[in-house]
């Protein structure tokens, strides 16, 4: 983290050993090199005397002092080795010390004015270095949208302190739409050198885009990370051509939930006319019930189109008799055609009943030489089995028409019979 400041041990020009002169400023560059030595309150070159109590003398005092200039983080801690000059007693000393460059950290003394006059002791300095900022990364990554890997997006310089610990839950998480940061803690100390990197990963949300097809088919809900690629097919509608969505769709997942109707236009469908024509014979129940007469298939006609039976009343089909069957009102519906061509429509009509009058029988009975019976070939020259008599004394006969007996032939067939012998 630091870069190790030279070791300098500076002296006078003049020998170690010379006599004290006169006090004299010497700058820094004016010094010679000797070799680096660790500080210590006195330095002499003289051994140490021994001997017992009887023997001691006084110590001299030492003919050489030291200047010191120790280098030091704030904790107490050696920052860079110290720079020393060895002076001989009595000299002076003038120089400007740069304090050394270390990284990530600022001395509180750019430099260190050494002013020593006439020297009688040892001298010391502090220079003591202080964090700077310094830059750091952080790299923003963002999870794929197909697979569980990421992807660089991003990458910012930030600044701290040196030696200061930063954390990736604190503010140096963005906000990206769709995403979310990881919760989990990434807490590193920075480097004095601008070598940190924090590295924070970011989850896509799942969001969900779902279809409302009106009835239609072909296209499922779509549940994706955001950002993924959105496809959605065509649907399909019975009797329906498909126009579109309501809303554009986006080209991939949002980053919110959201909805699409399916907008459709009426296409051509068929479906069923069914003709029915009242029975001529009532159930056991005195009812009569309809048989199927004919059917009608129209063209272009769109699919949700209201129809009624009165609007095909009139419609021609095979078999239609108009002069004895008429459209039965009560009997009318009213269906939407579907798009399948499954609609069926049925359109009722009556059969006719007549009421027959014979003026001229008076009191005369019929004489046809049967009793009440069914008429049929055998017996009546126009046919039938179905005309029957109700009352053969009576003057007025409600006969009901069936099958396809012409009215002429039956008021004939009536007439003939209305004028036998008594």
């Amino acid at each position: 983290m630091t870069e190790a400041a030279e070791e300098n041990t500076a002296a006078p020009a003049q020998d170690a050993e010379a006599a004290p002169t006169a006090a004299r400023s010497i700058s820094a560059p004016a010094l010679r090199l000797a070799p680096l030595r660790r500080f210590s309150s006195v330095d002499t070159d003289e051994p140490a005397e021994t001997g017992g109590a009887s023997d001691a003398t006084p110590t001299p005092a030492p003919d050489t002092y030291h200047i010191r200039i120790n280098y030091v983080f704030e904790d107490g801690t050696q920052a860079a080795n110290p720079w020393t000059a060895k002076l001989a007693a009595g000299s002076s000393y003038s120089a400007t010390v740069v304090s050394p460059a270390i990284v990530g950290y600022a001395p509180d003394q750019t430099s260190v004015n050494v002013e020593v006059t006439n020297i009688d002791g040892d001298v010391a300095y502090k220079v003591t270095y202080k964090p700077s900022e310094v830059n750091y990364t952080v790299r923003h990554y963002v999870q794929n949208t197909m697979d569980d890997g990421y992807t660089l997006v991003k990458a910012d310089t930030g600044k701290a302190f040196t030696n200061v610990l930063v954390s990736s839950l604190g503010d140096l998480s963005k906000k990206y739409d769709g995403c979310y940061s990881l919760l989990y803690d990434d807490t590193v100390r920075i480097a004095a050198d601008g070598s940190t990197v924090i590295d924070i990963k970011y989850d896509r949300r799942y969001y969900l885009l779902n279809f409302d097809l009106d009835g239609g088919y072909g296209v499922e809900p779509i549940y994706a990370r955001f950002g993924a690629p959105v496809s959605v097919g065509t649907p399909a509608k019975a009797g329906y051509i498909f126009a579109g969505w309501d809303k554009e769709l986006p080209e991939t997942v949002p980053a919110h939930n959201d909805k699409f109707t399916a907008t459709w236009e009426r296409d051509k469908a068929g479906f069923t006319v069914v003709f029915w024509y009242e029975n001529a014979d009532p159930e056991t129940d005195g009812t009569y019930k309809y048989s199927v007469a004919g059917t009608y298939k129209p063209a272009d006609v769109h699919s949700g189109t209201e129809v009624s039976s009165g609007d095909y009343m009139s419609e021609s089909f095979t078999g239609r008799d108009d002069a004895h069957f008429t459209y039965n009102a009560d009997k009318a519906e009213t269906v939407t055609v579907a798009g399948d061509g499954s609609t069926v429509l049925n359109v009722y009509f009556t059969r006719n009943s007549y009421t027959l009058t014979f003026p001229d029988c008076g009191t005369k009975e019929l004489n046809c030489g049967k009793v009440e019976h069914t008429h049929s070939s055998a017996c009546c020259k126009y046919g039938g089995t179905s005309l029957s008599h109700w009352g053969h004394s009576k003057k007025l006969l409600y006969i009901r028409l069936v099958g396809t007996y012409p009215q002429q032939l039956l008021l004939q067939q009536c007439q003939l019979h209305c004028d036998s012998k008594v």
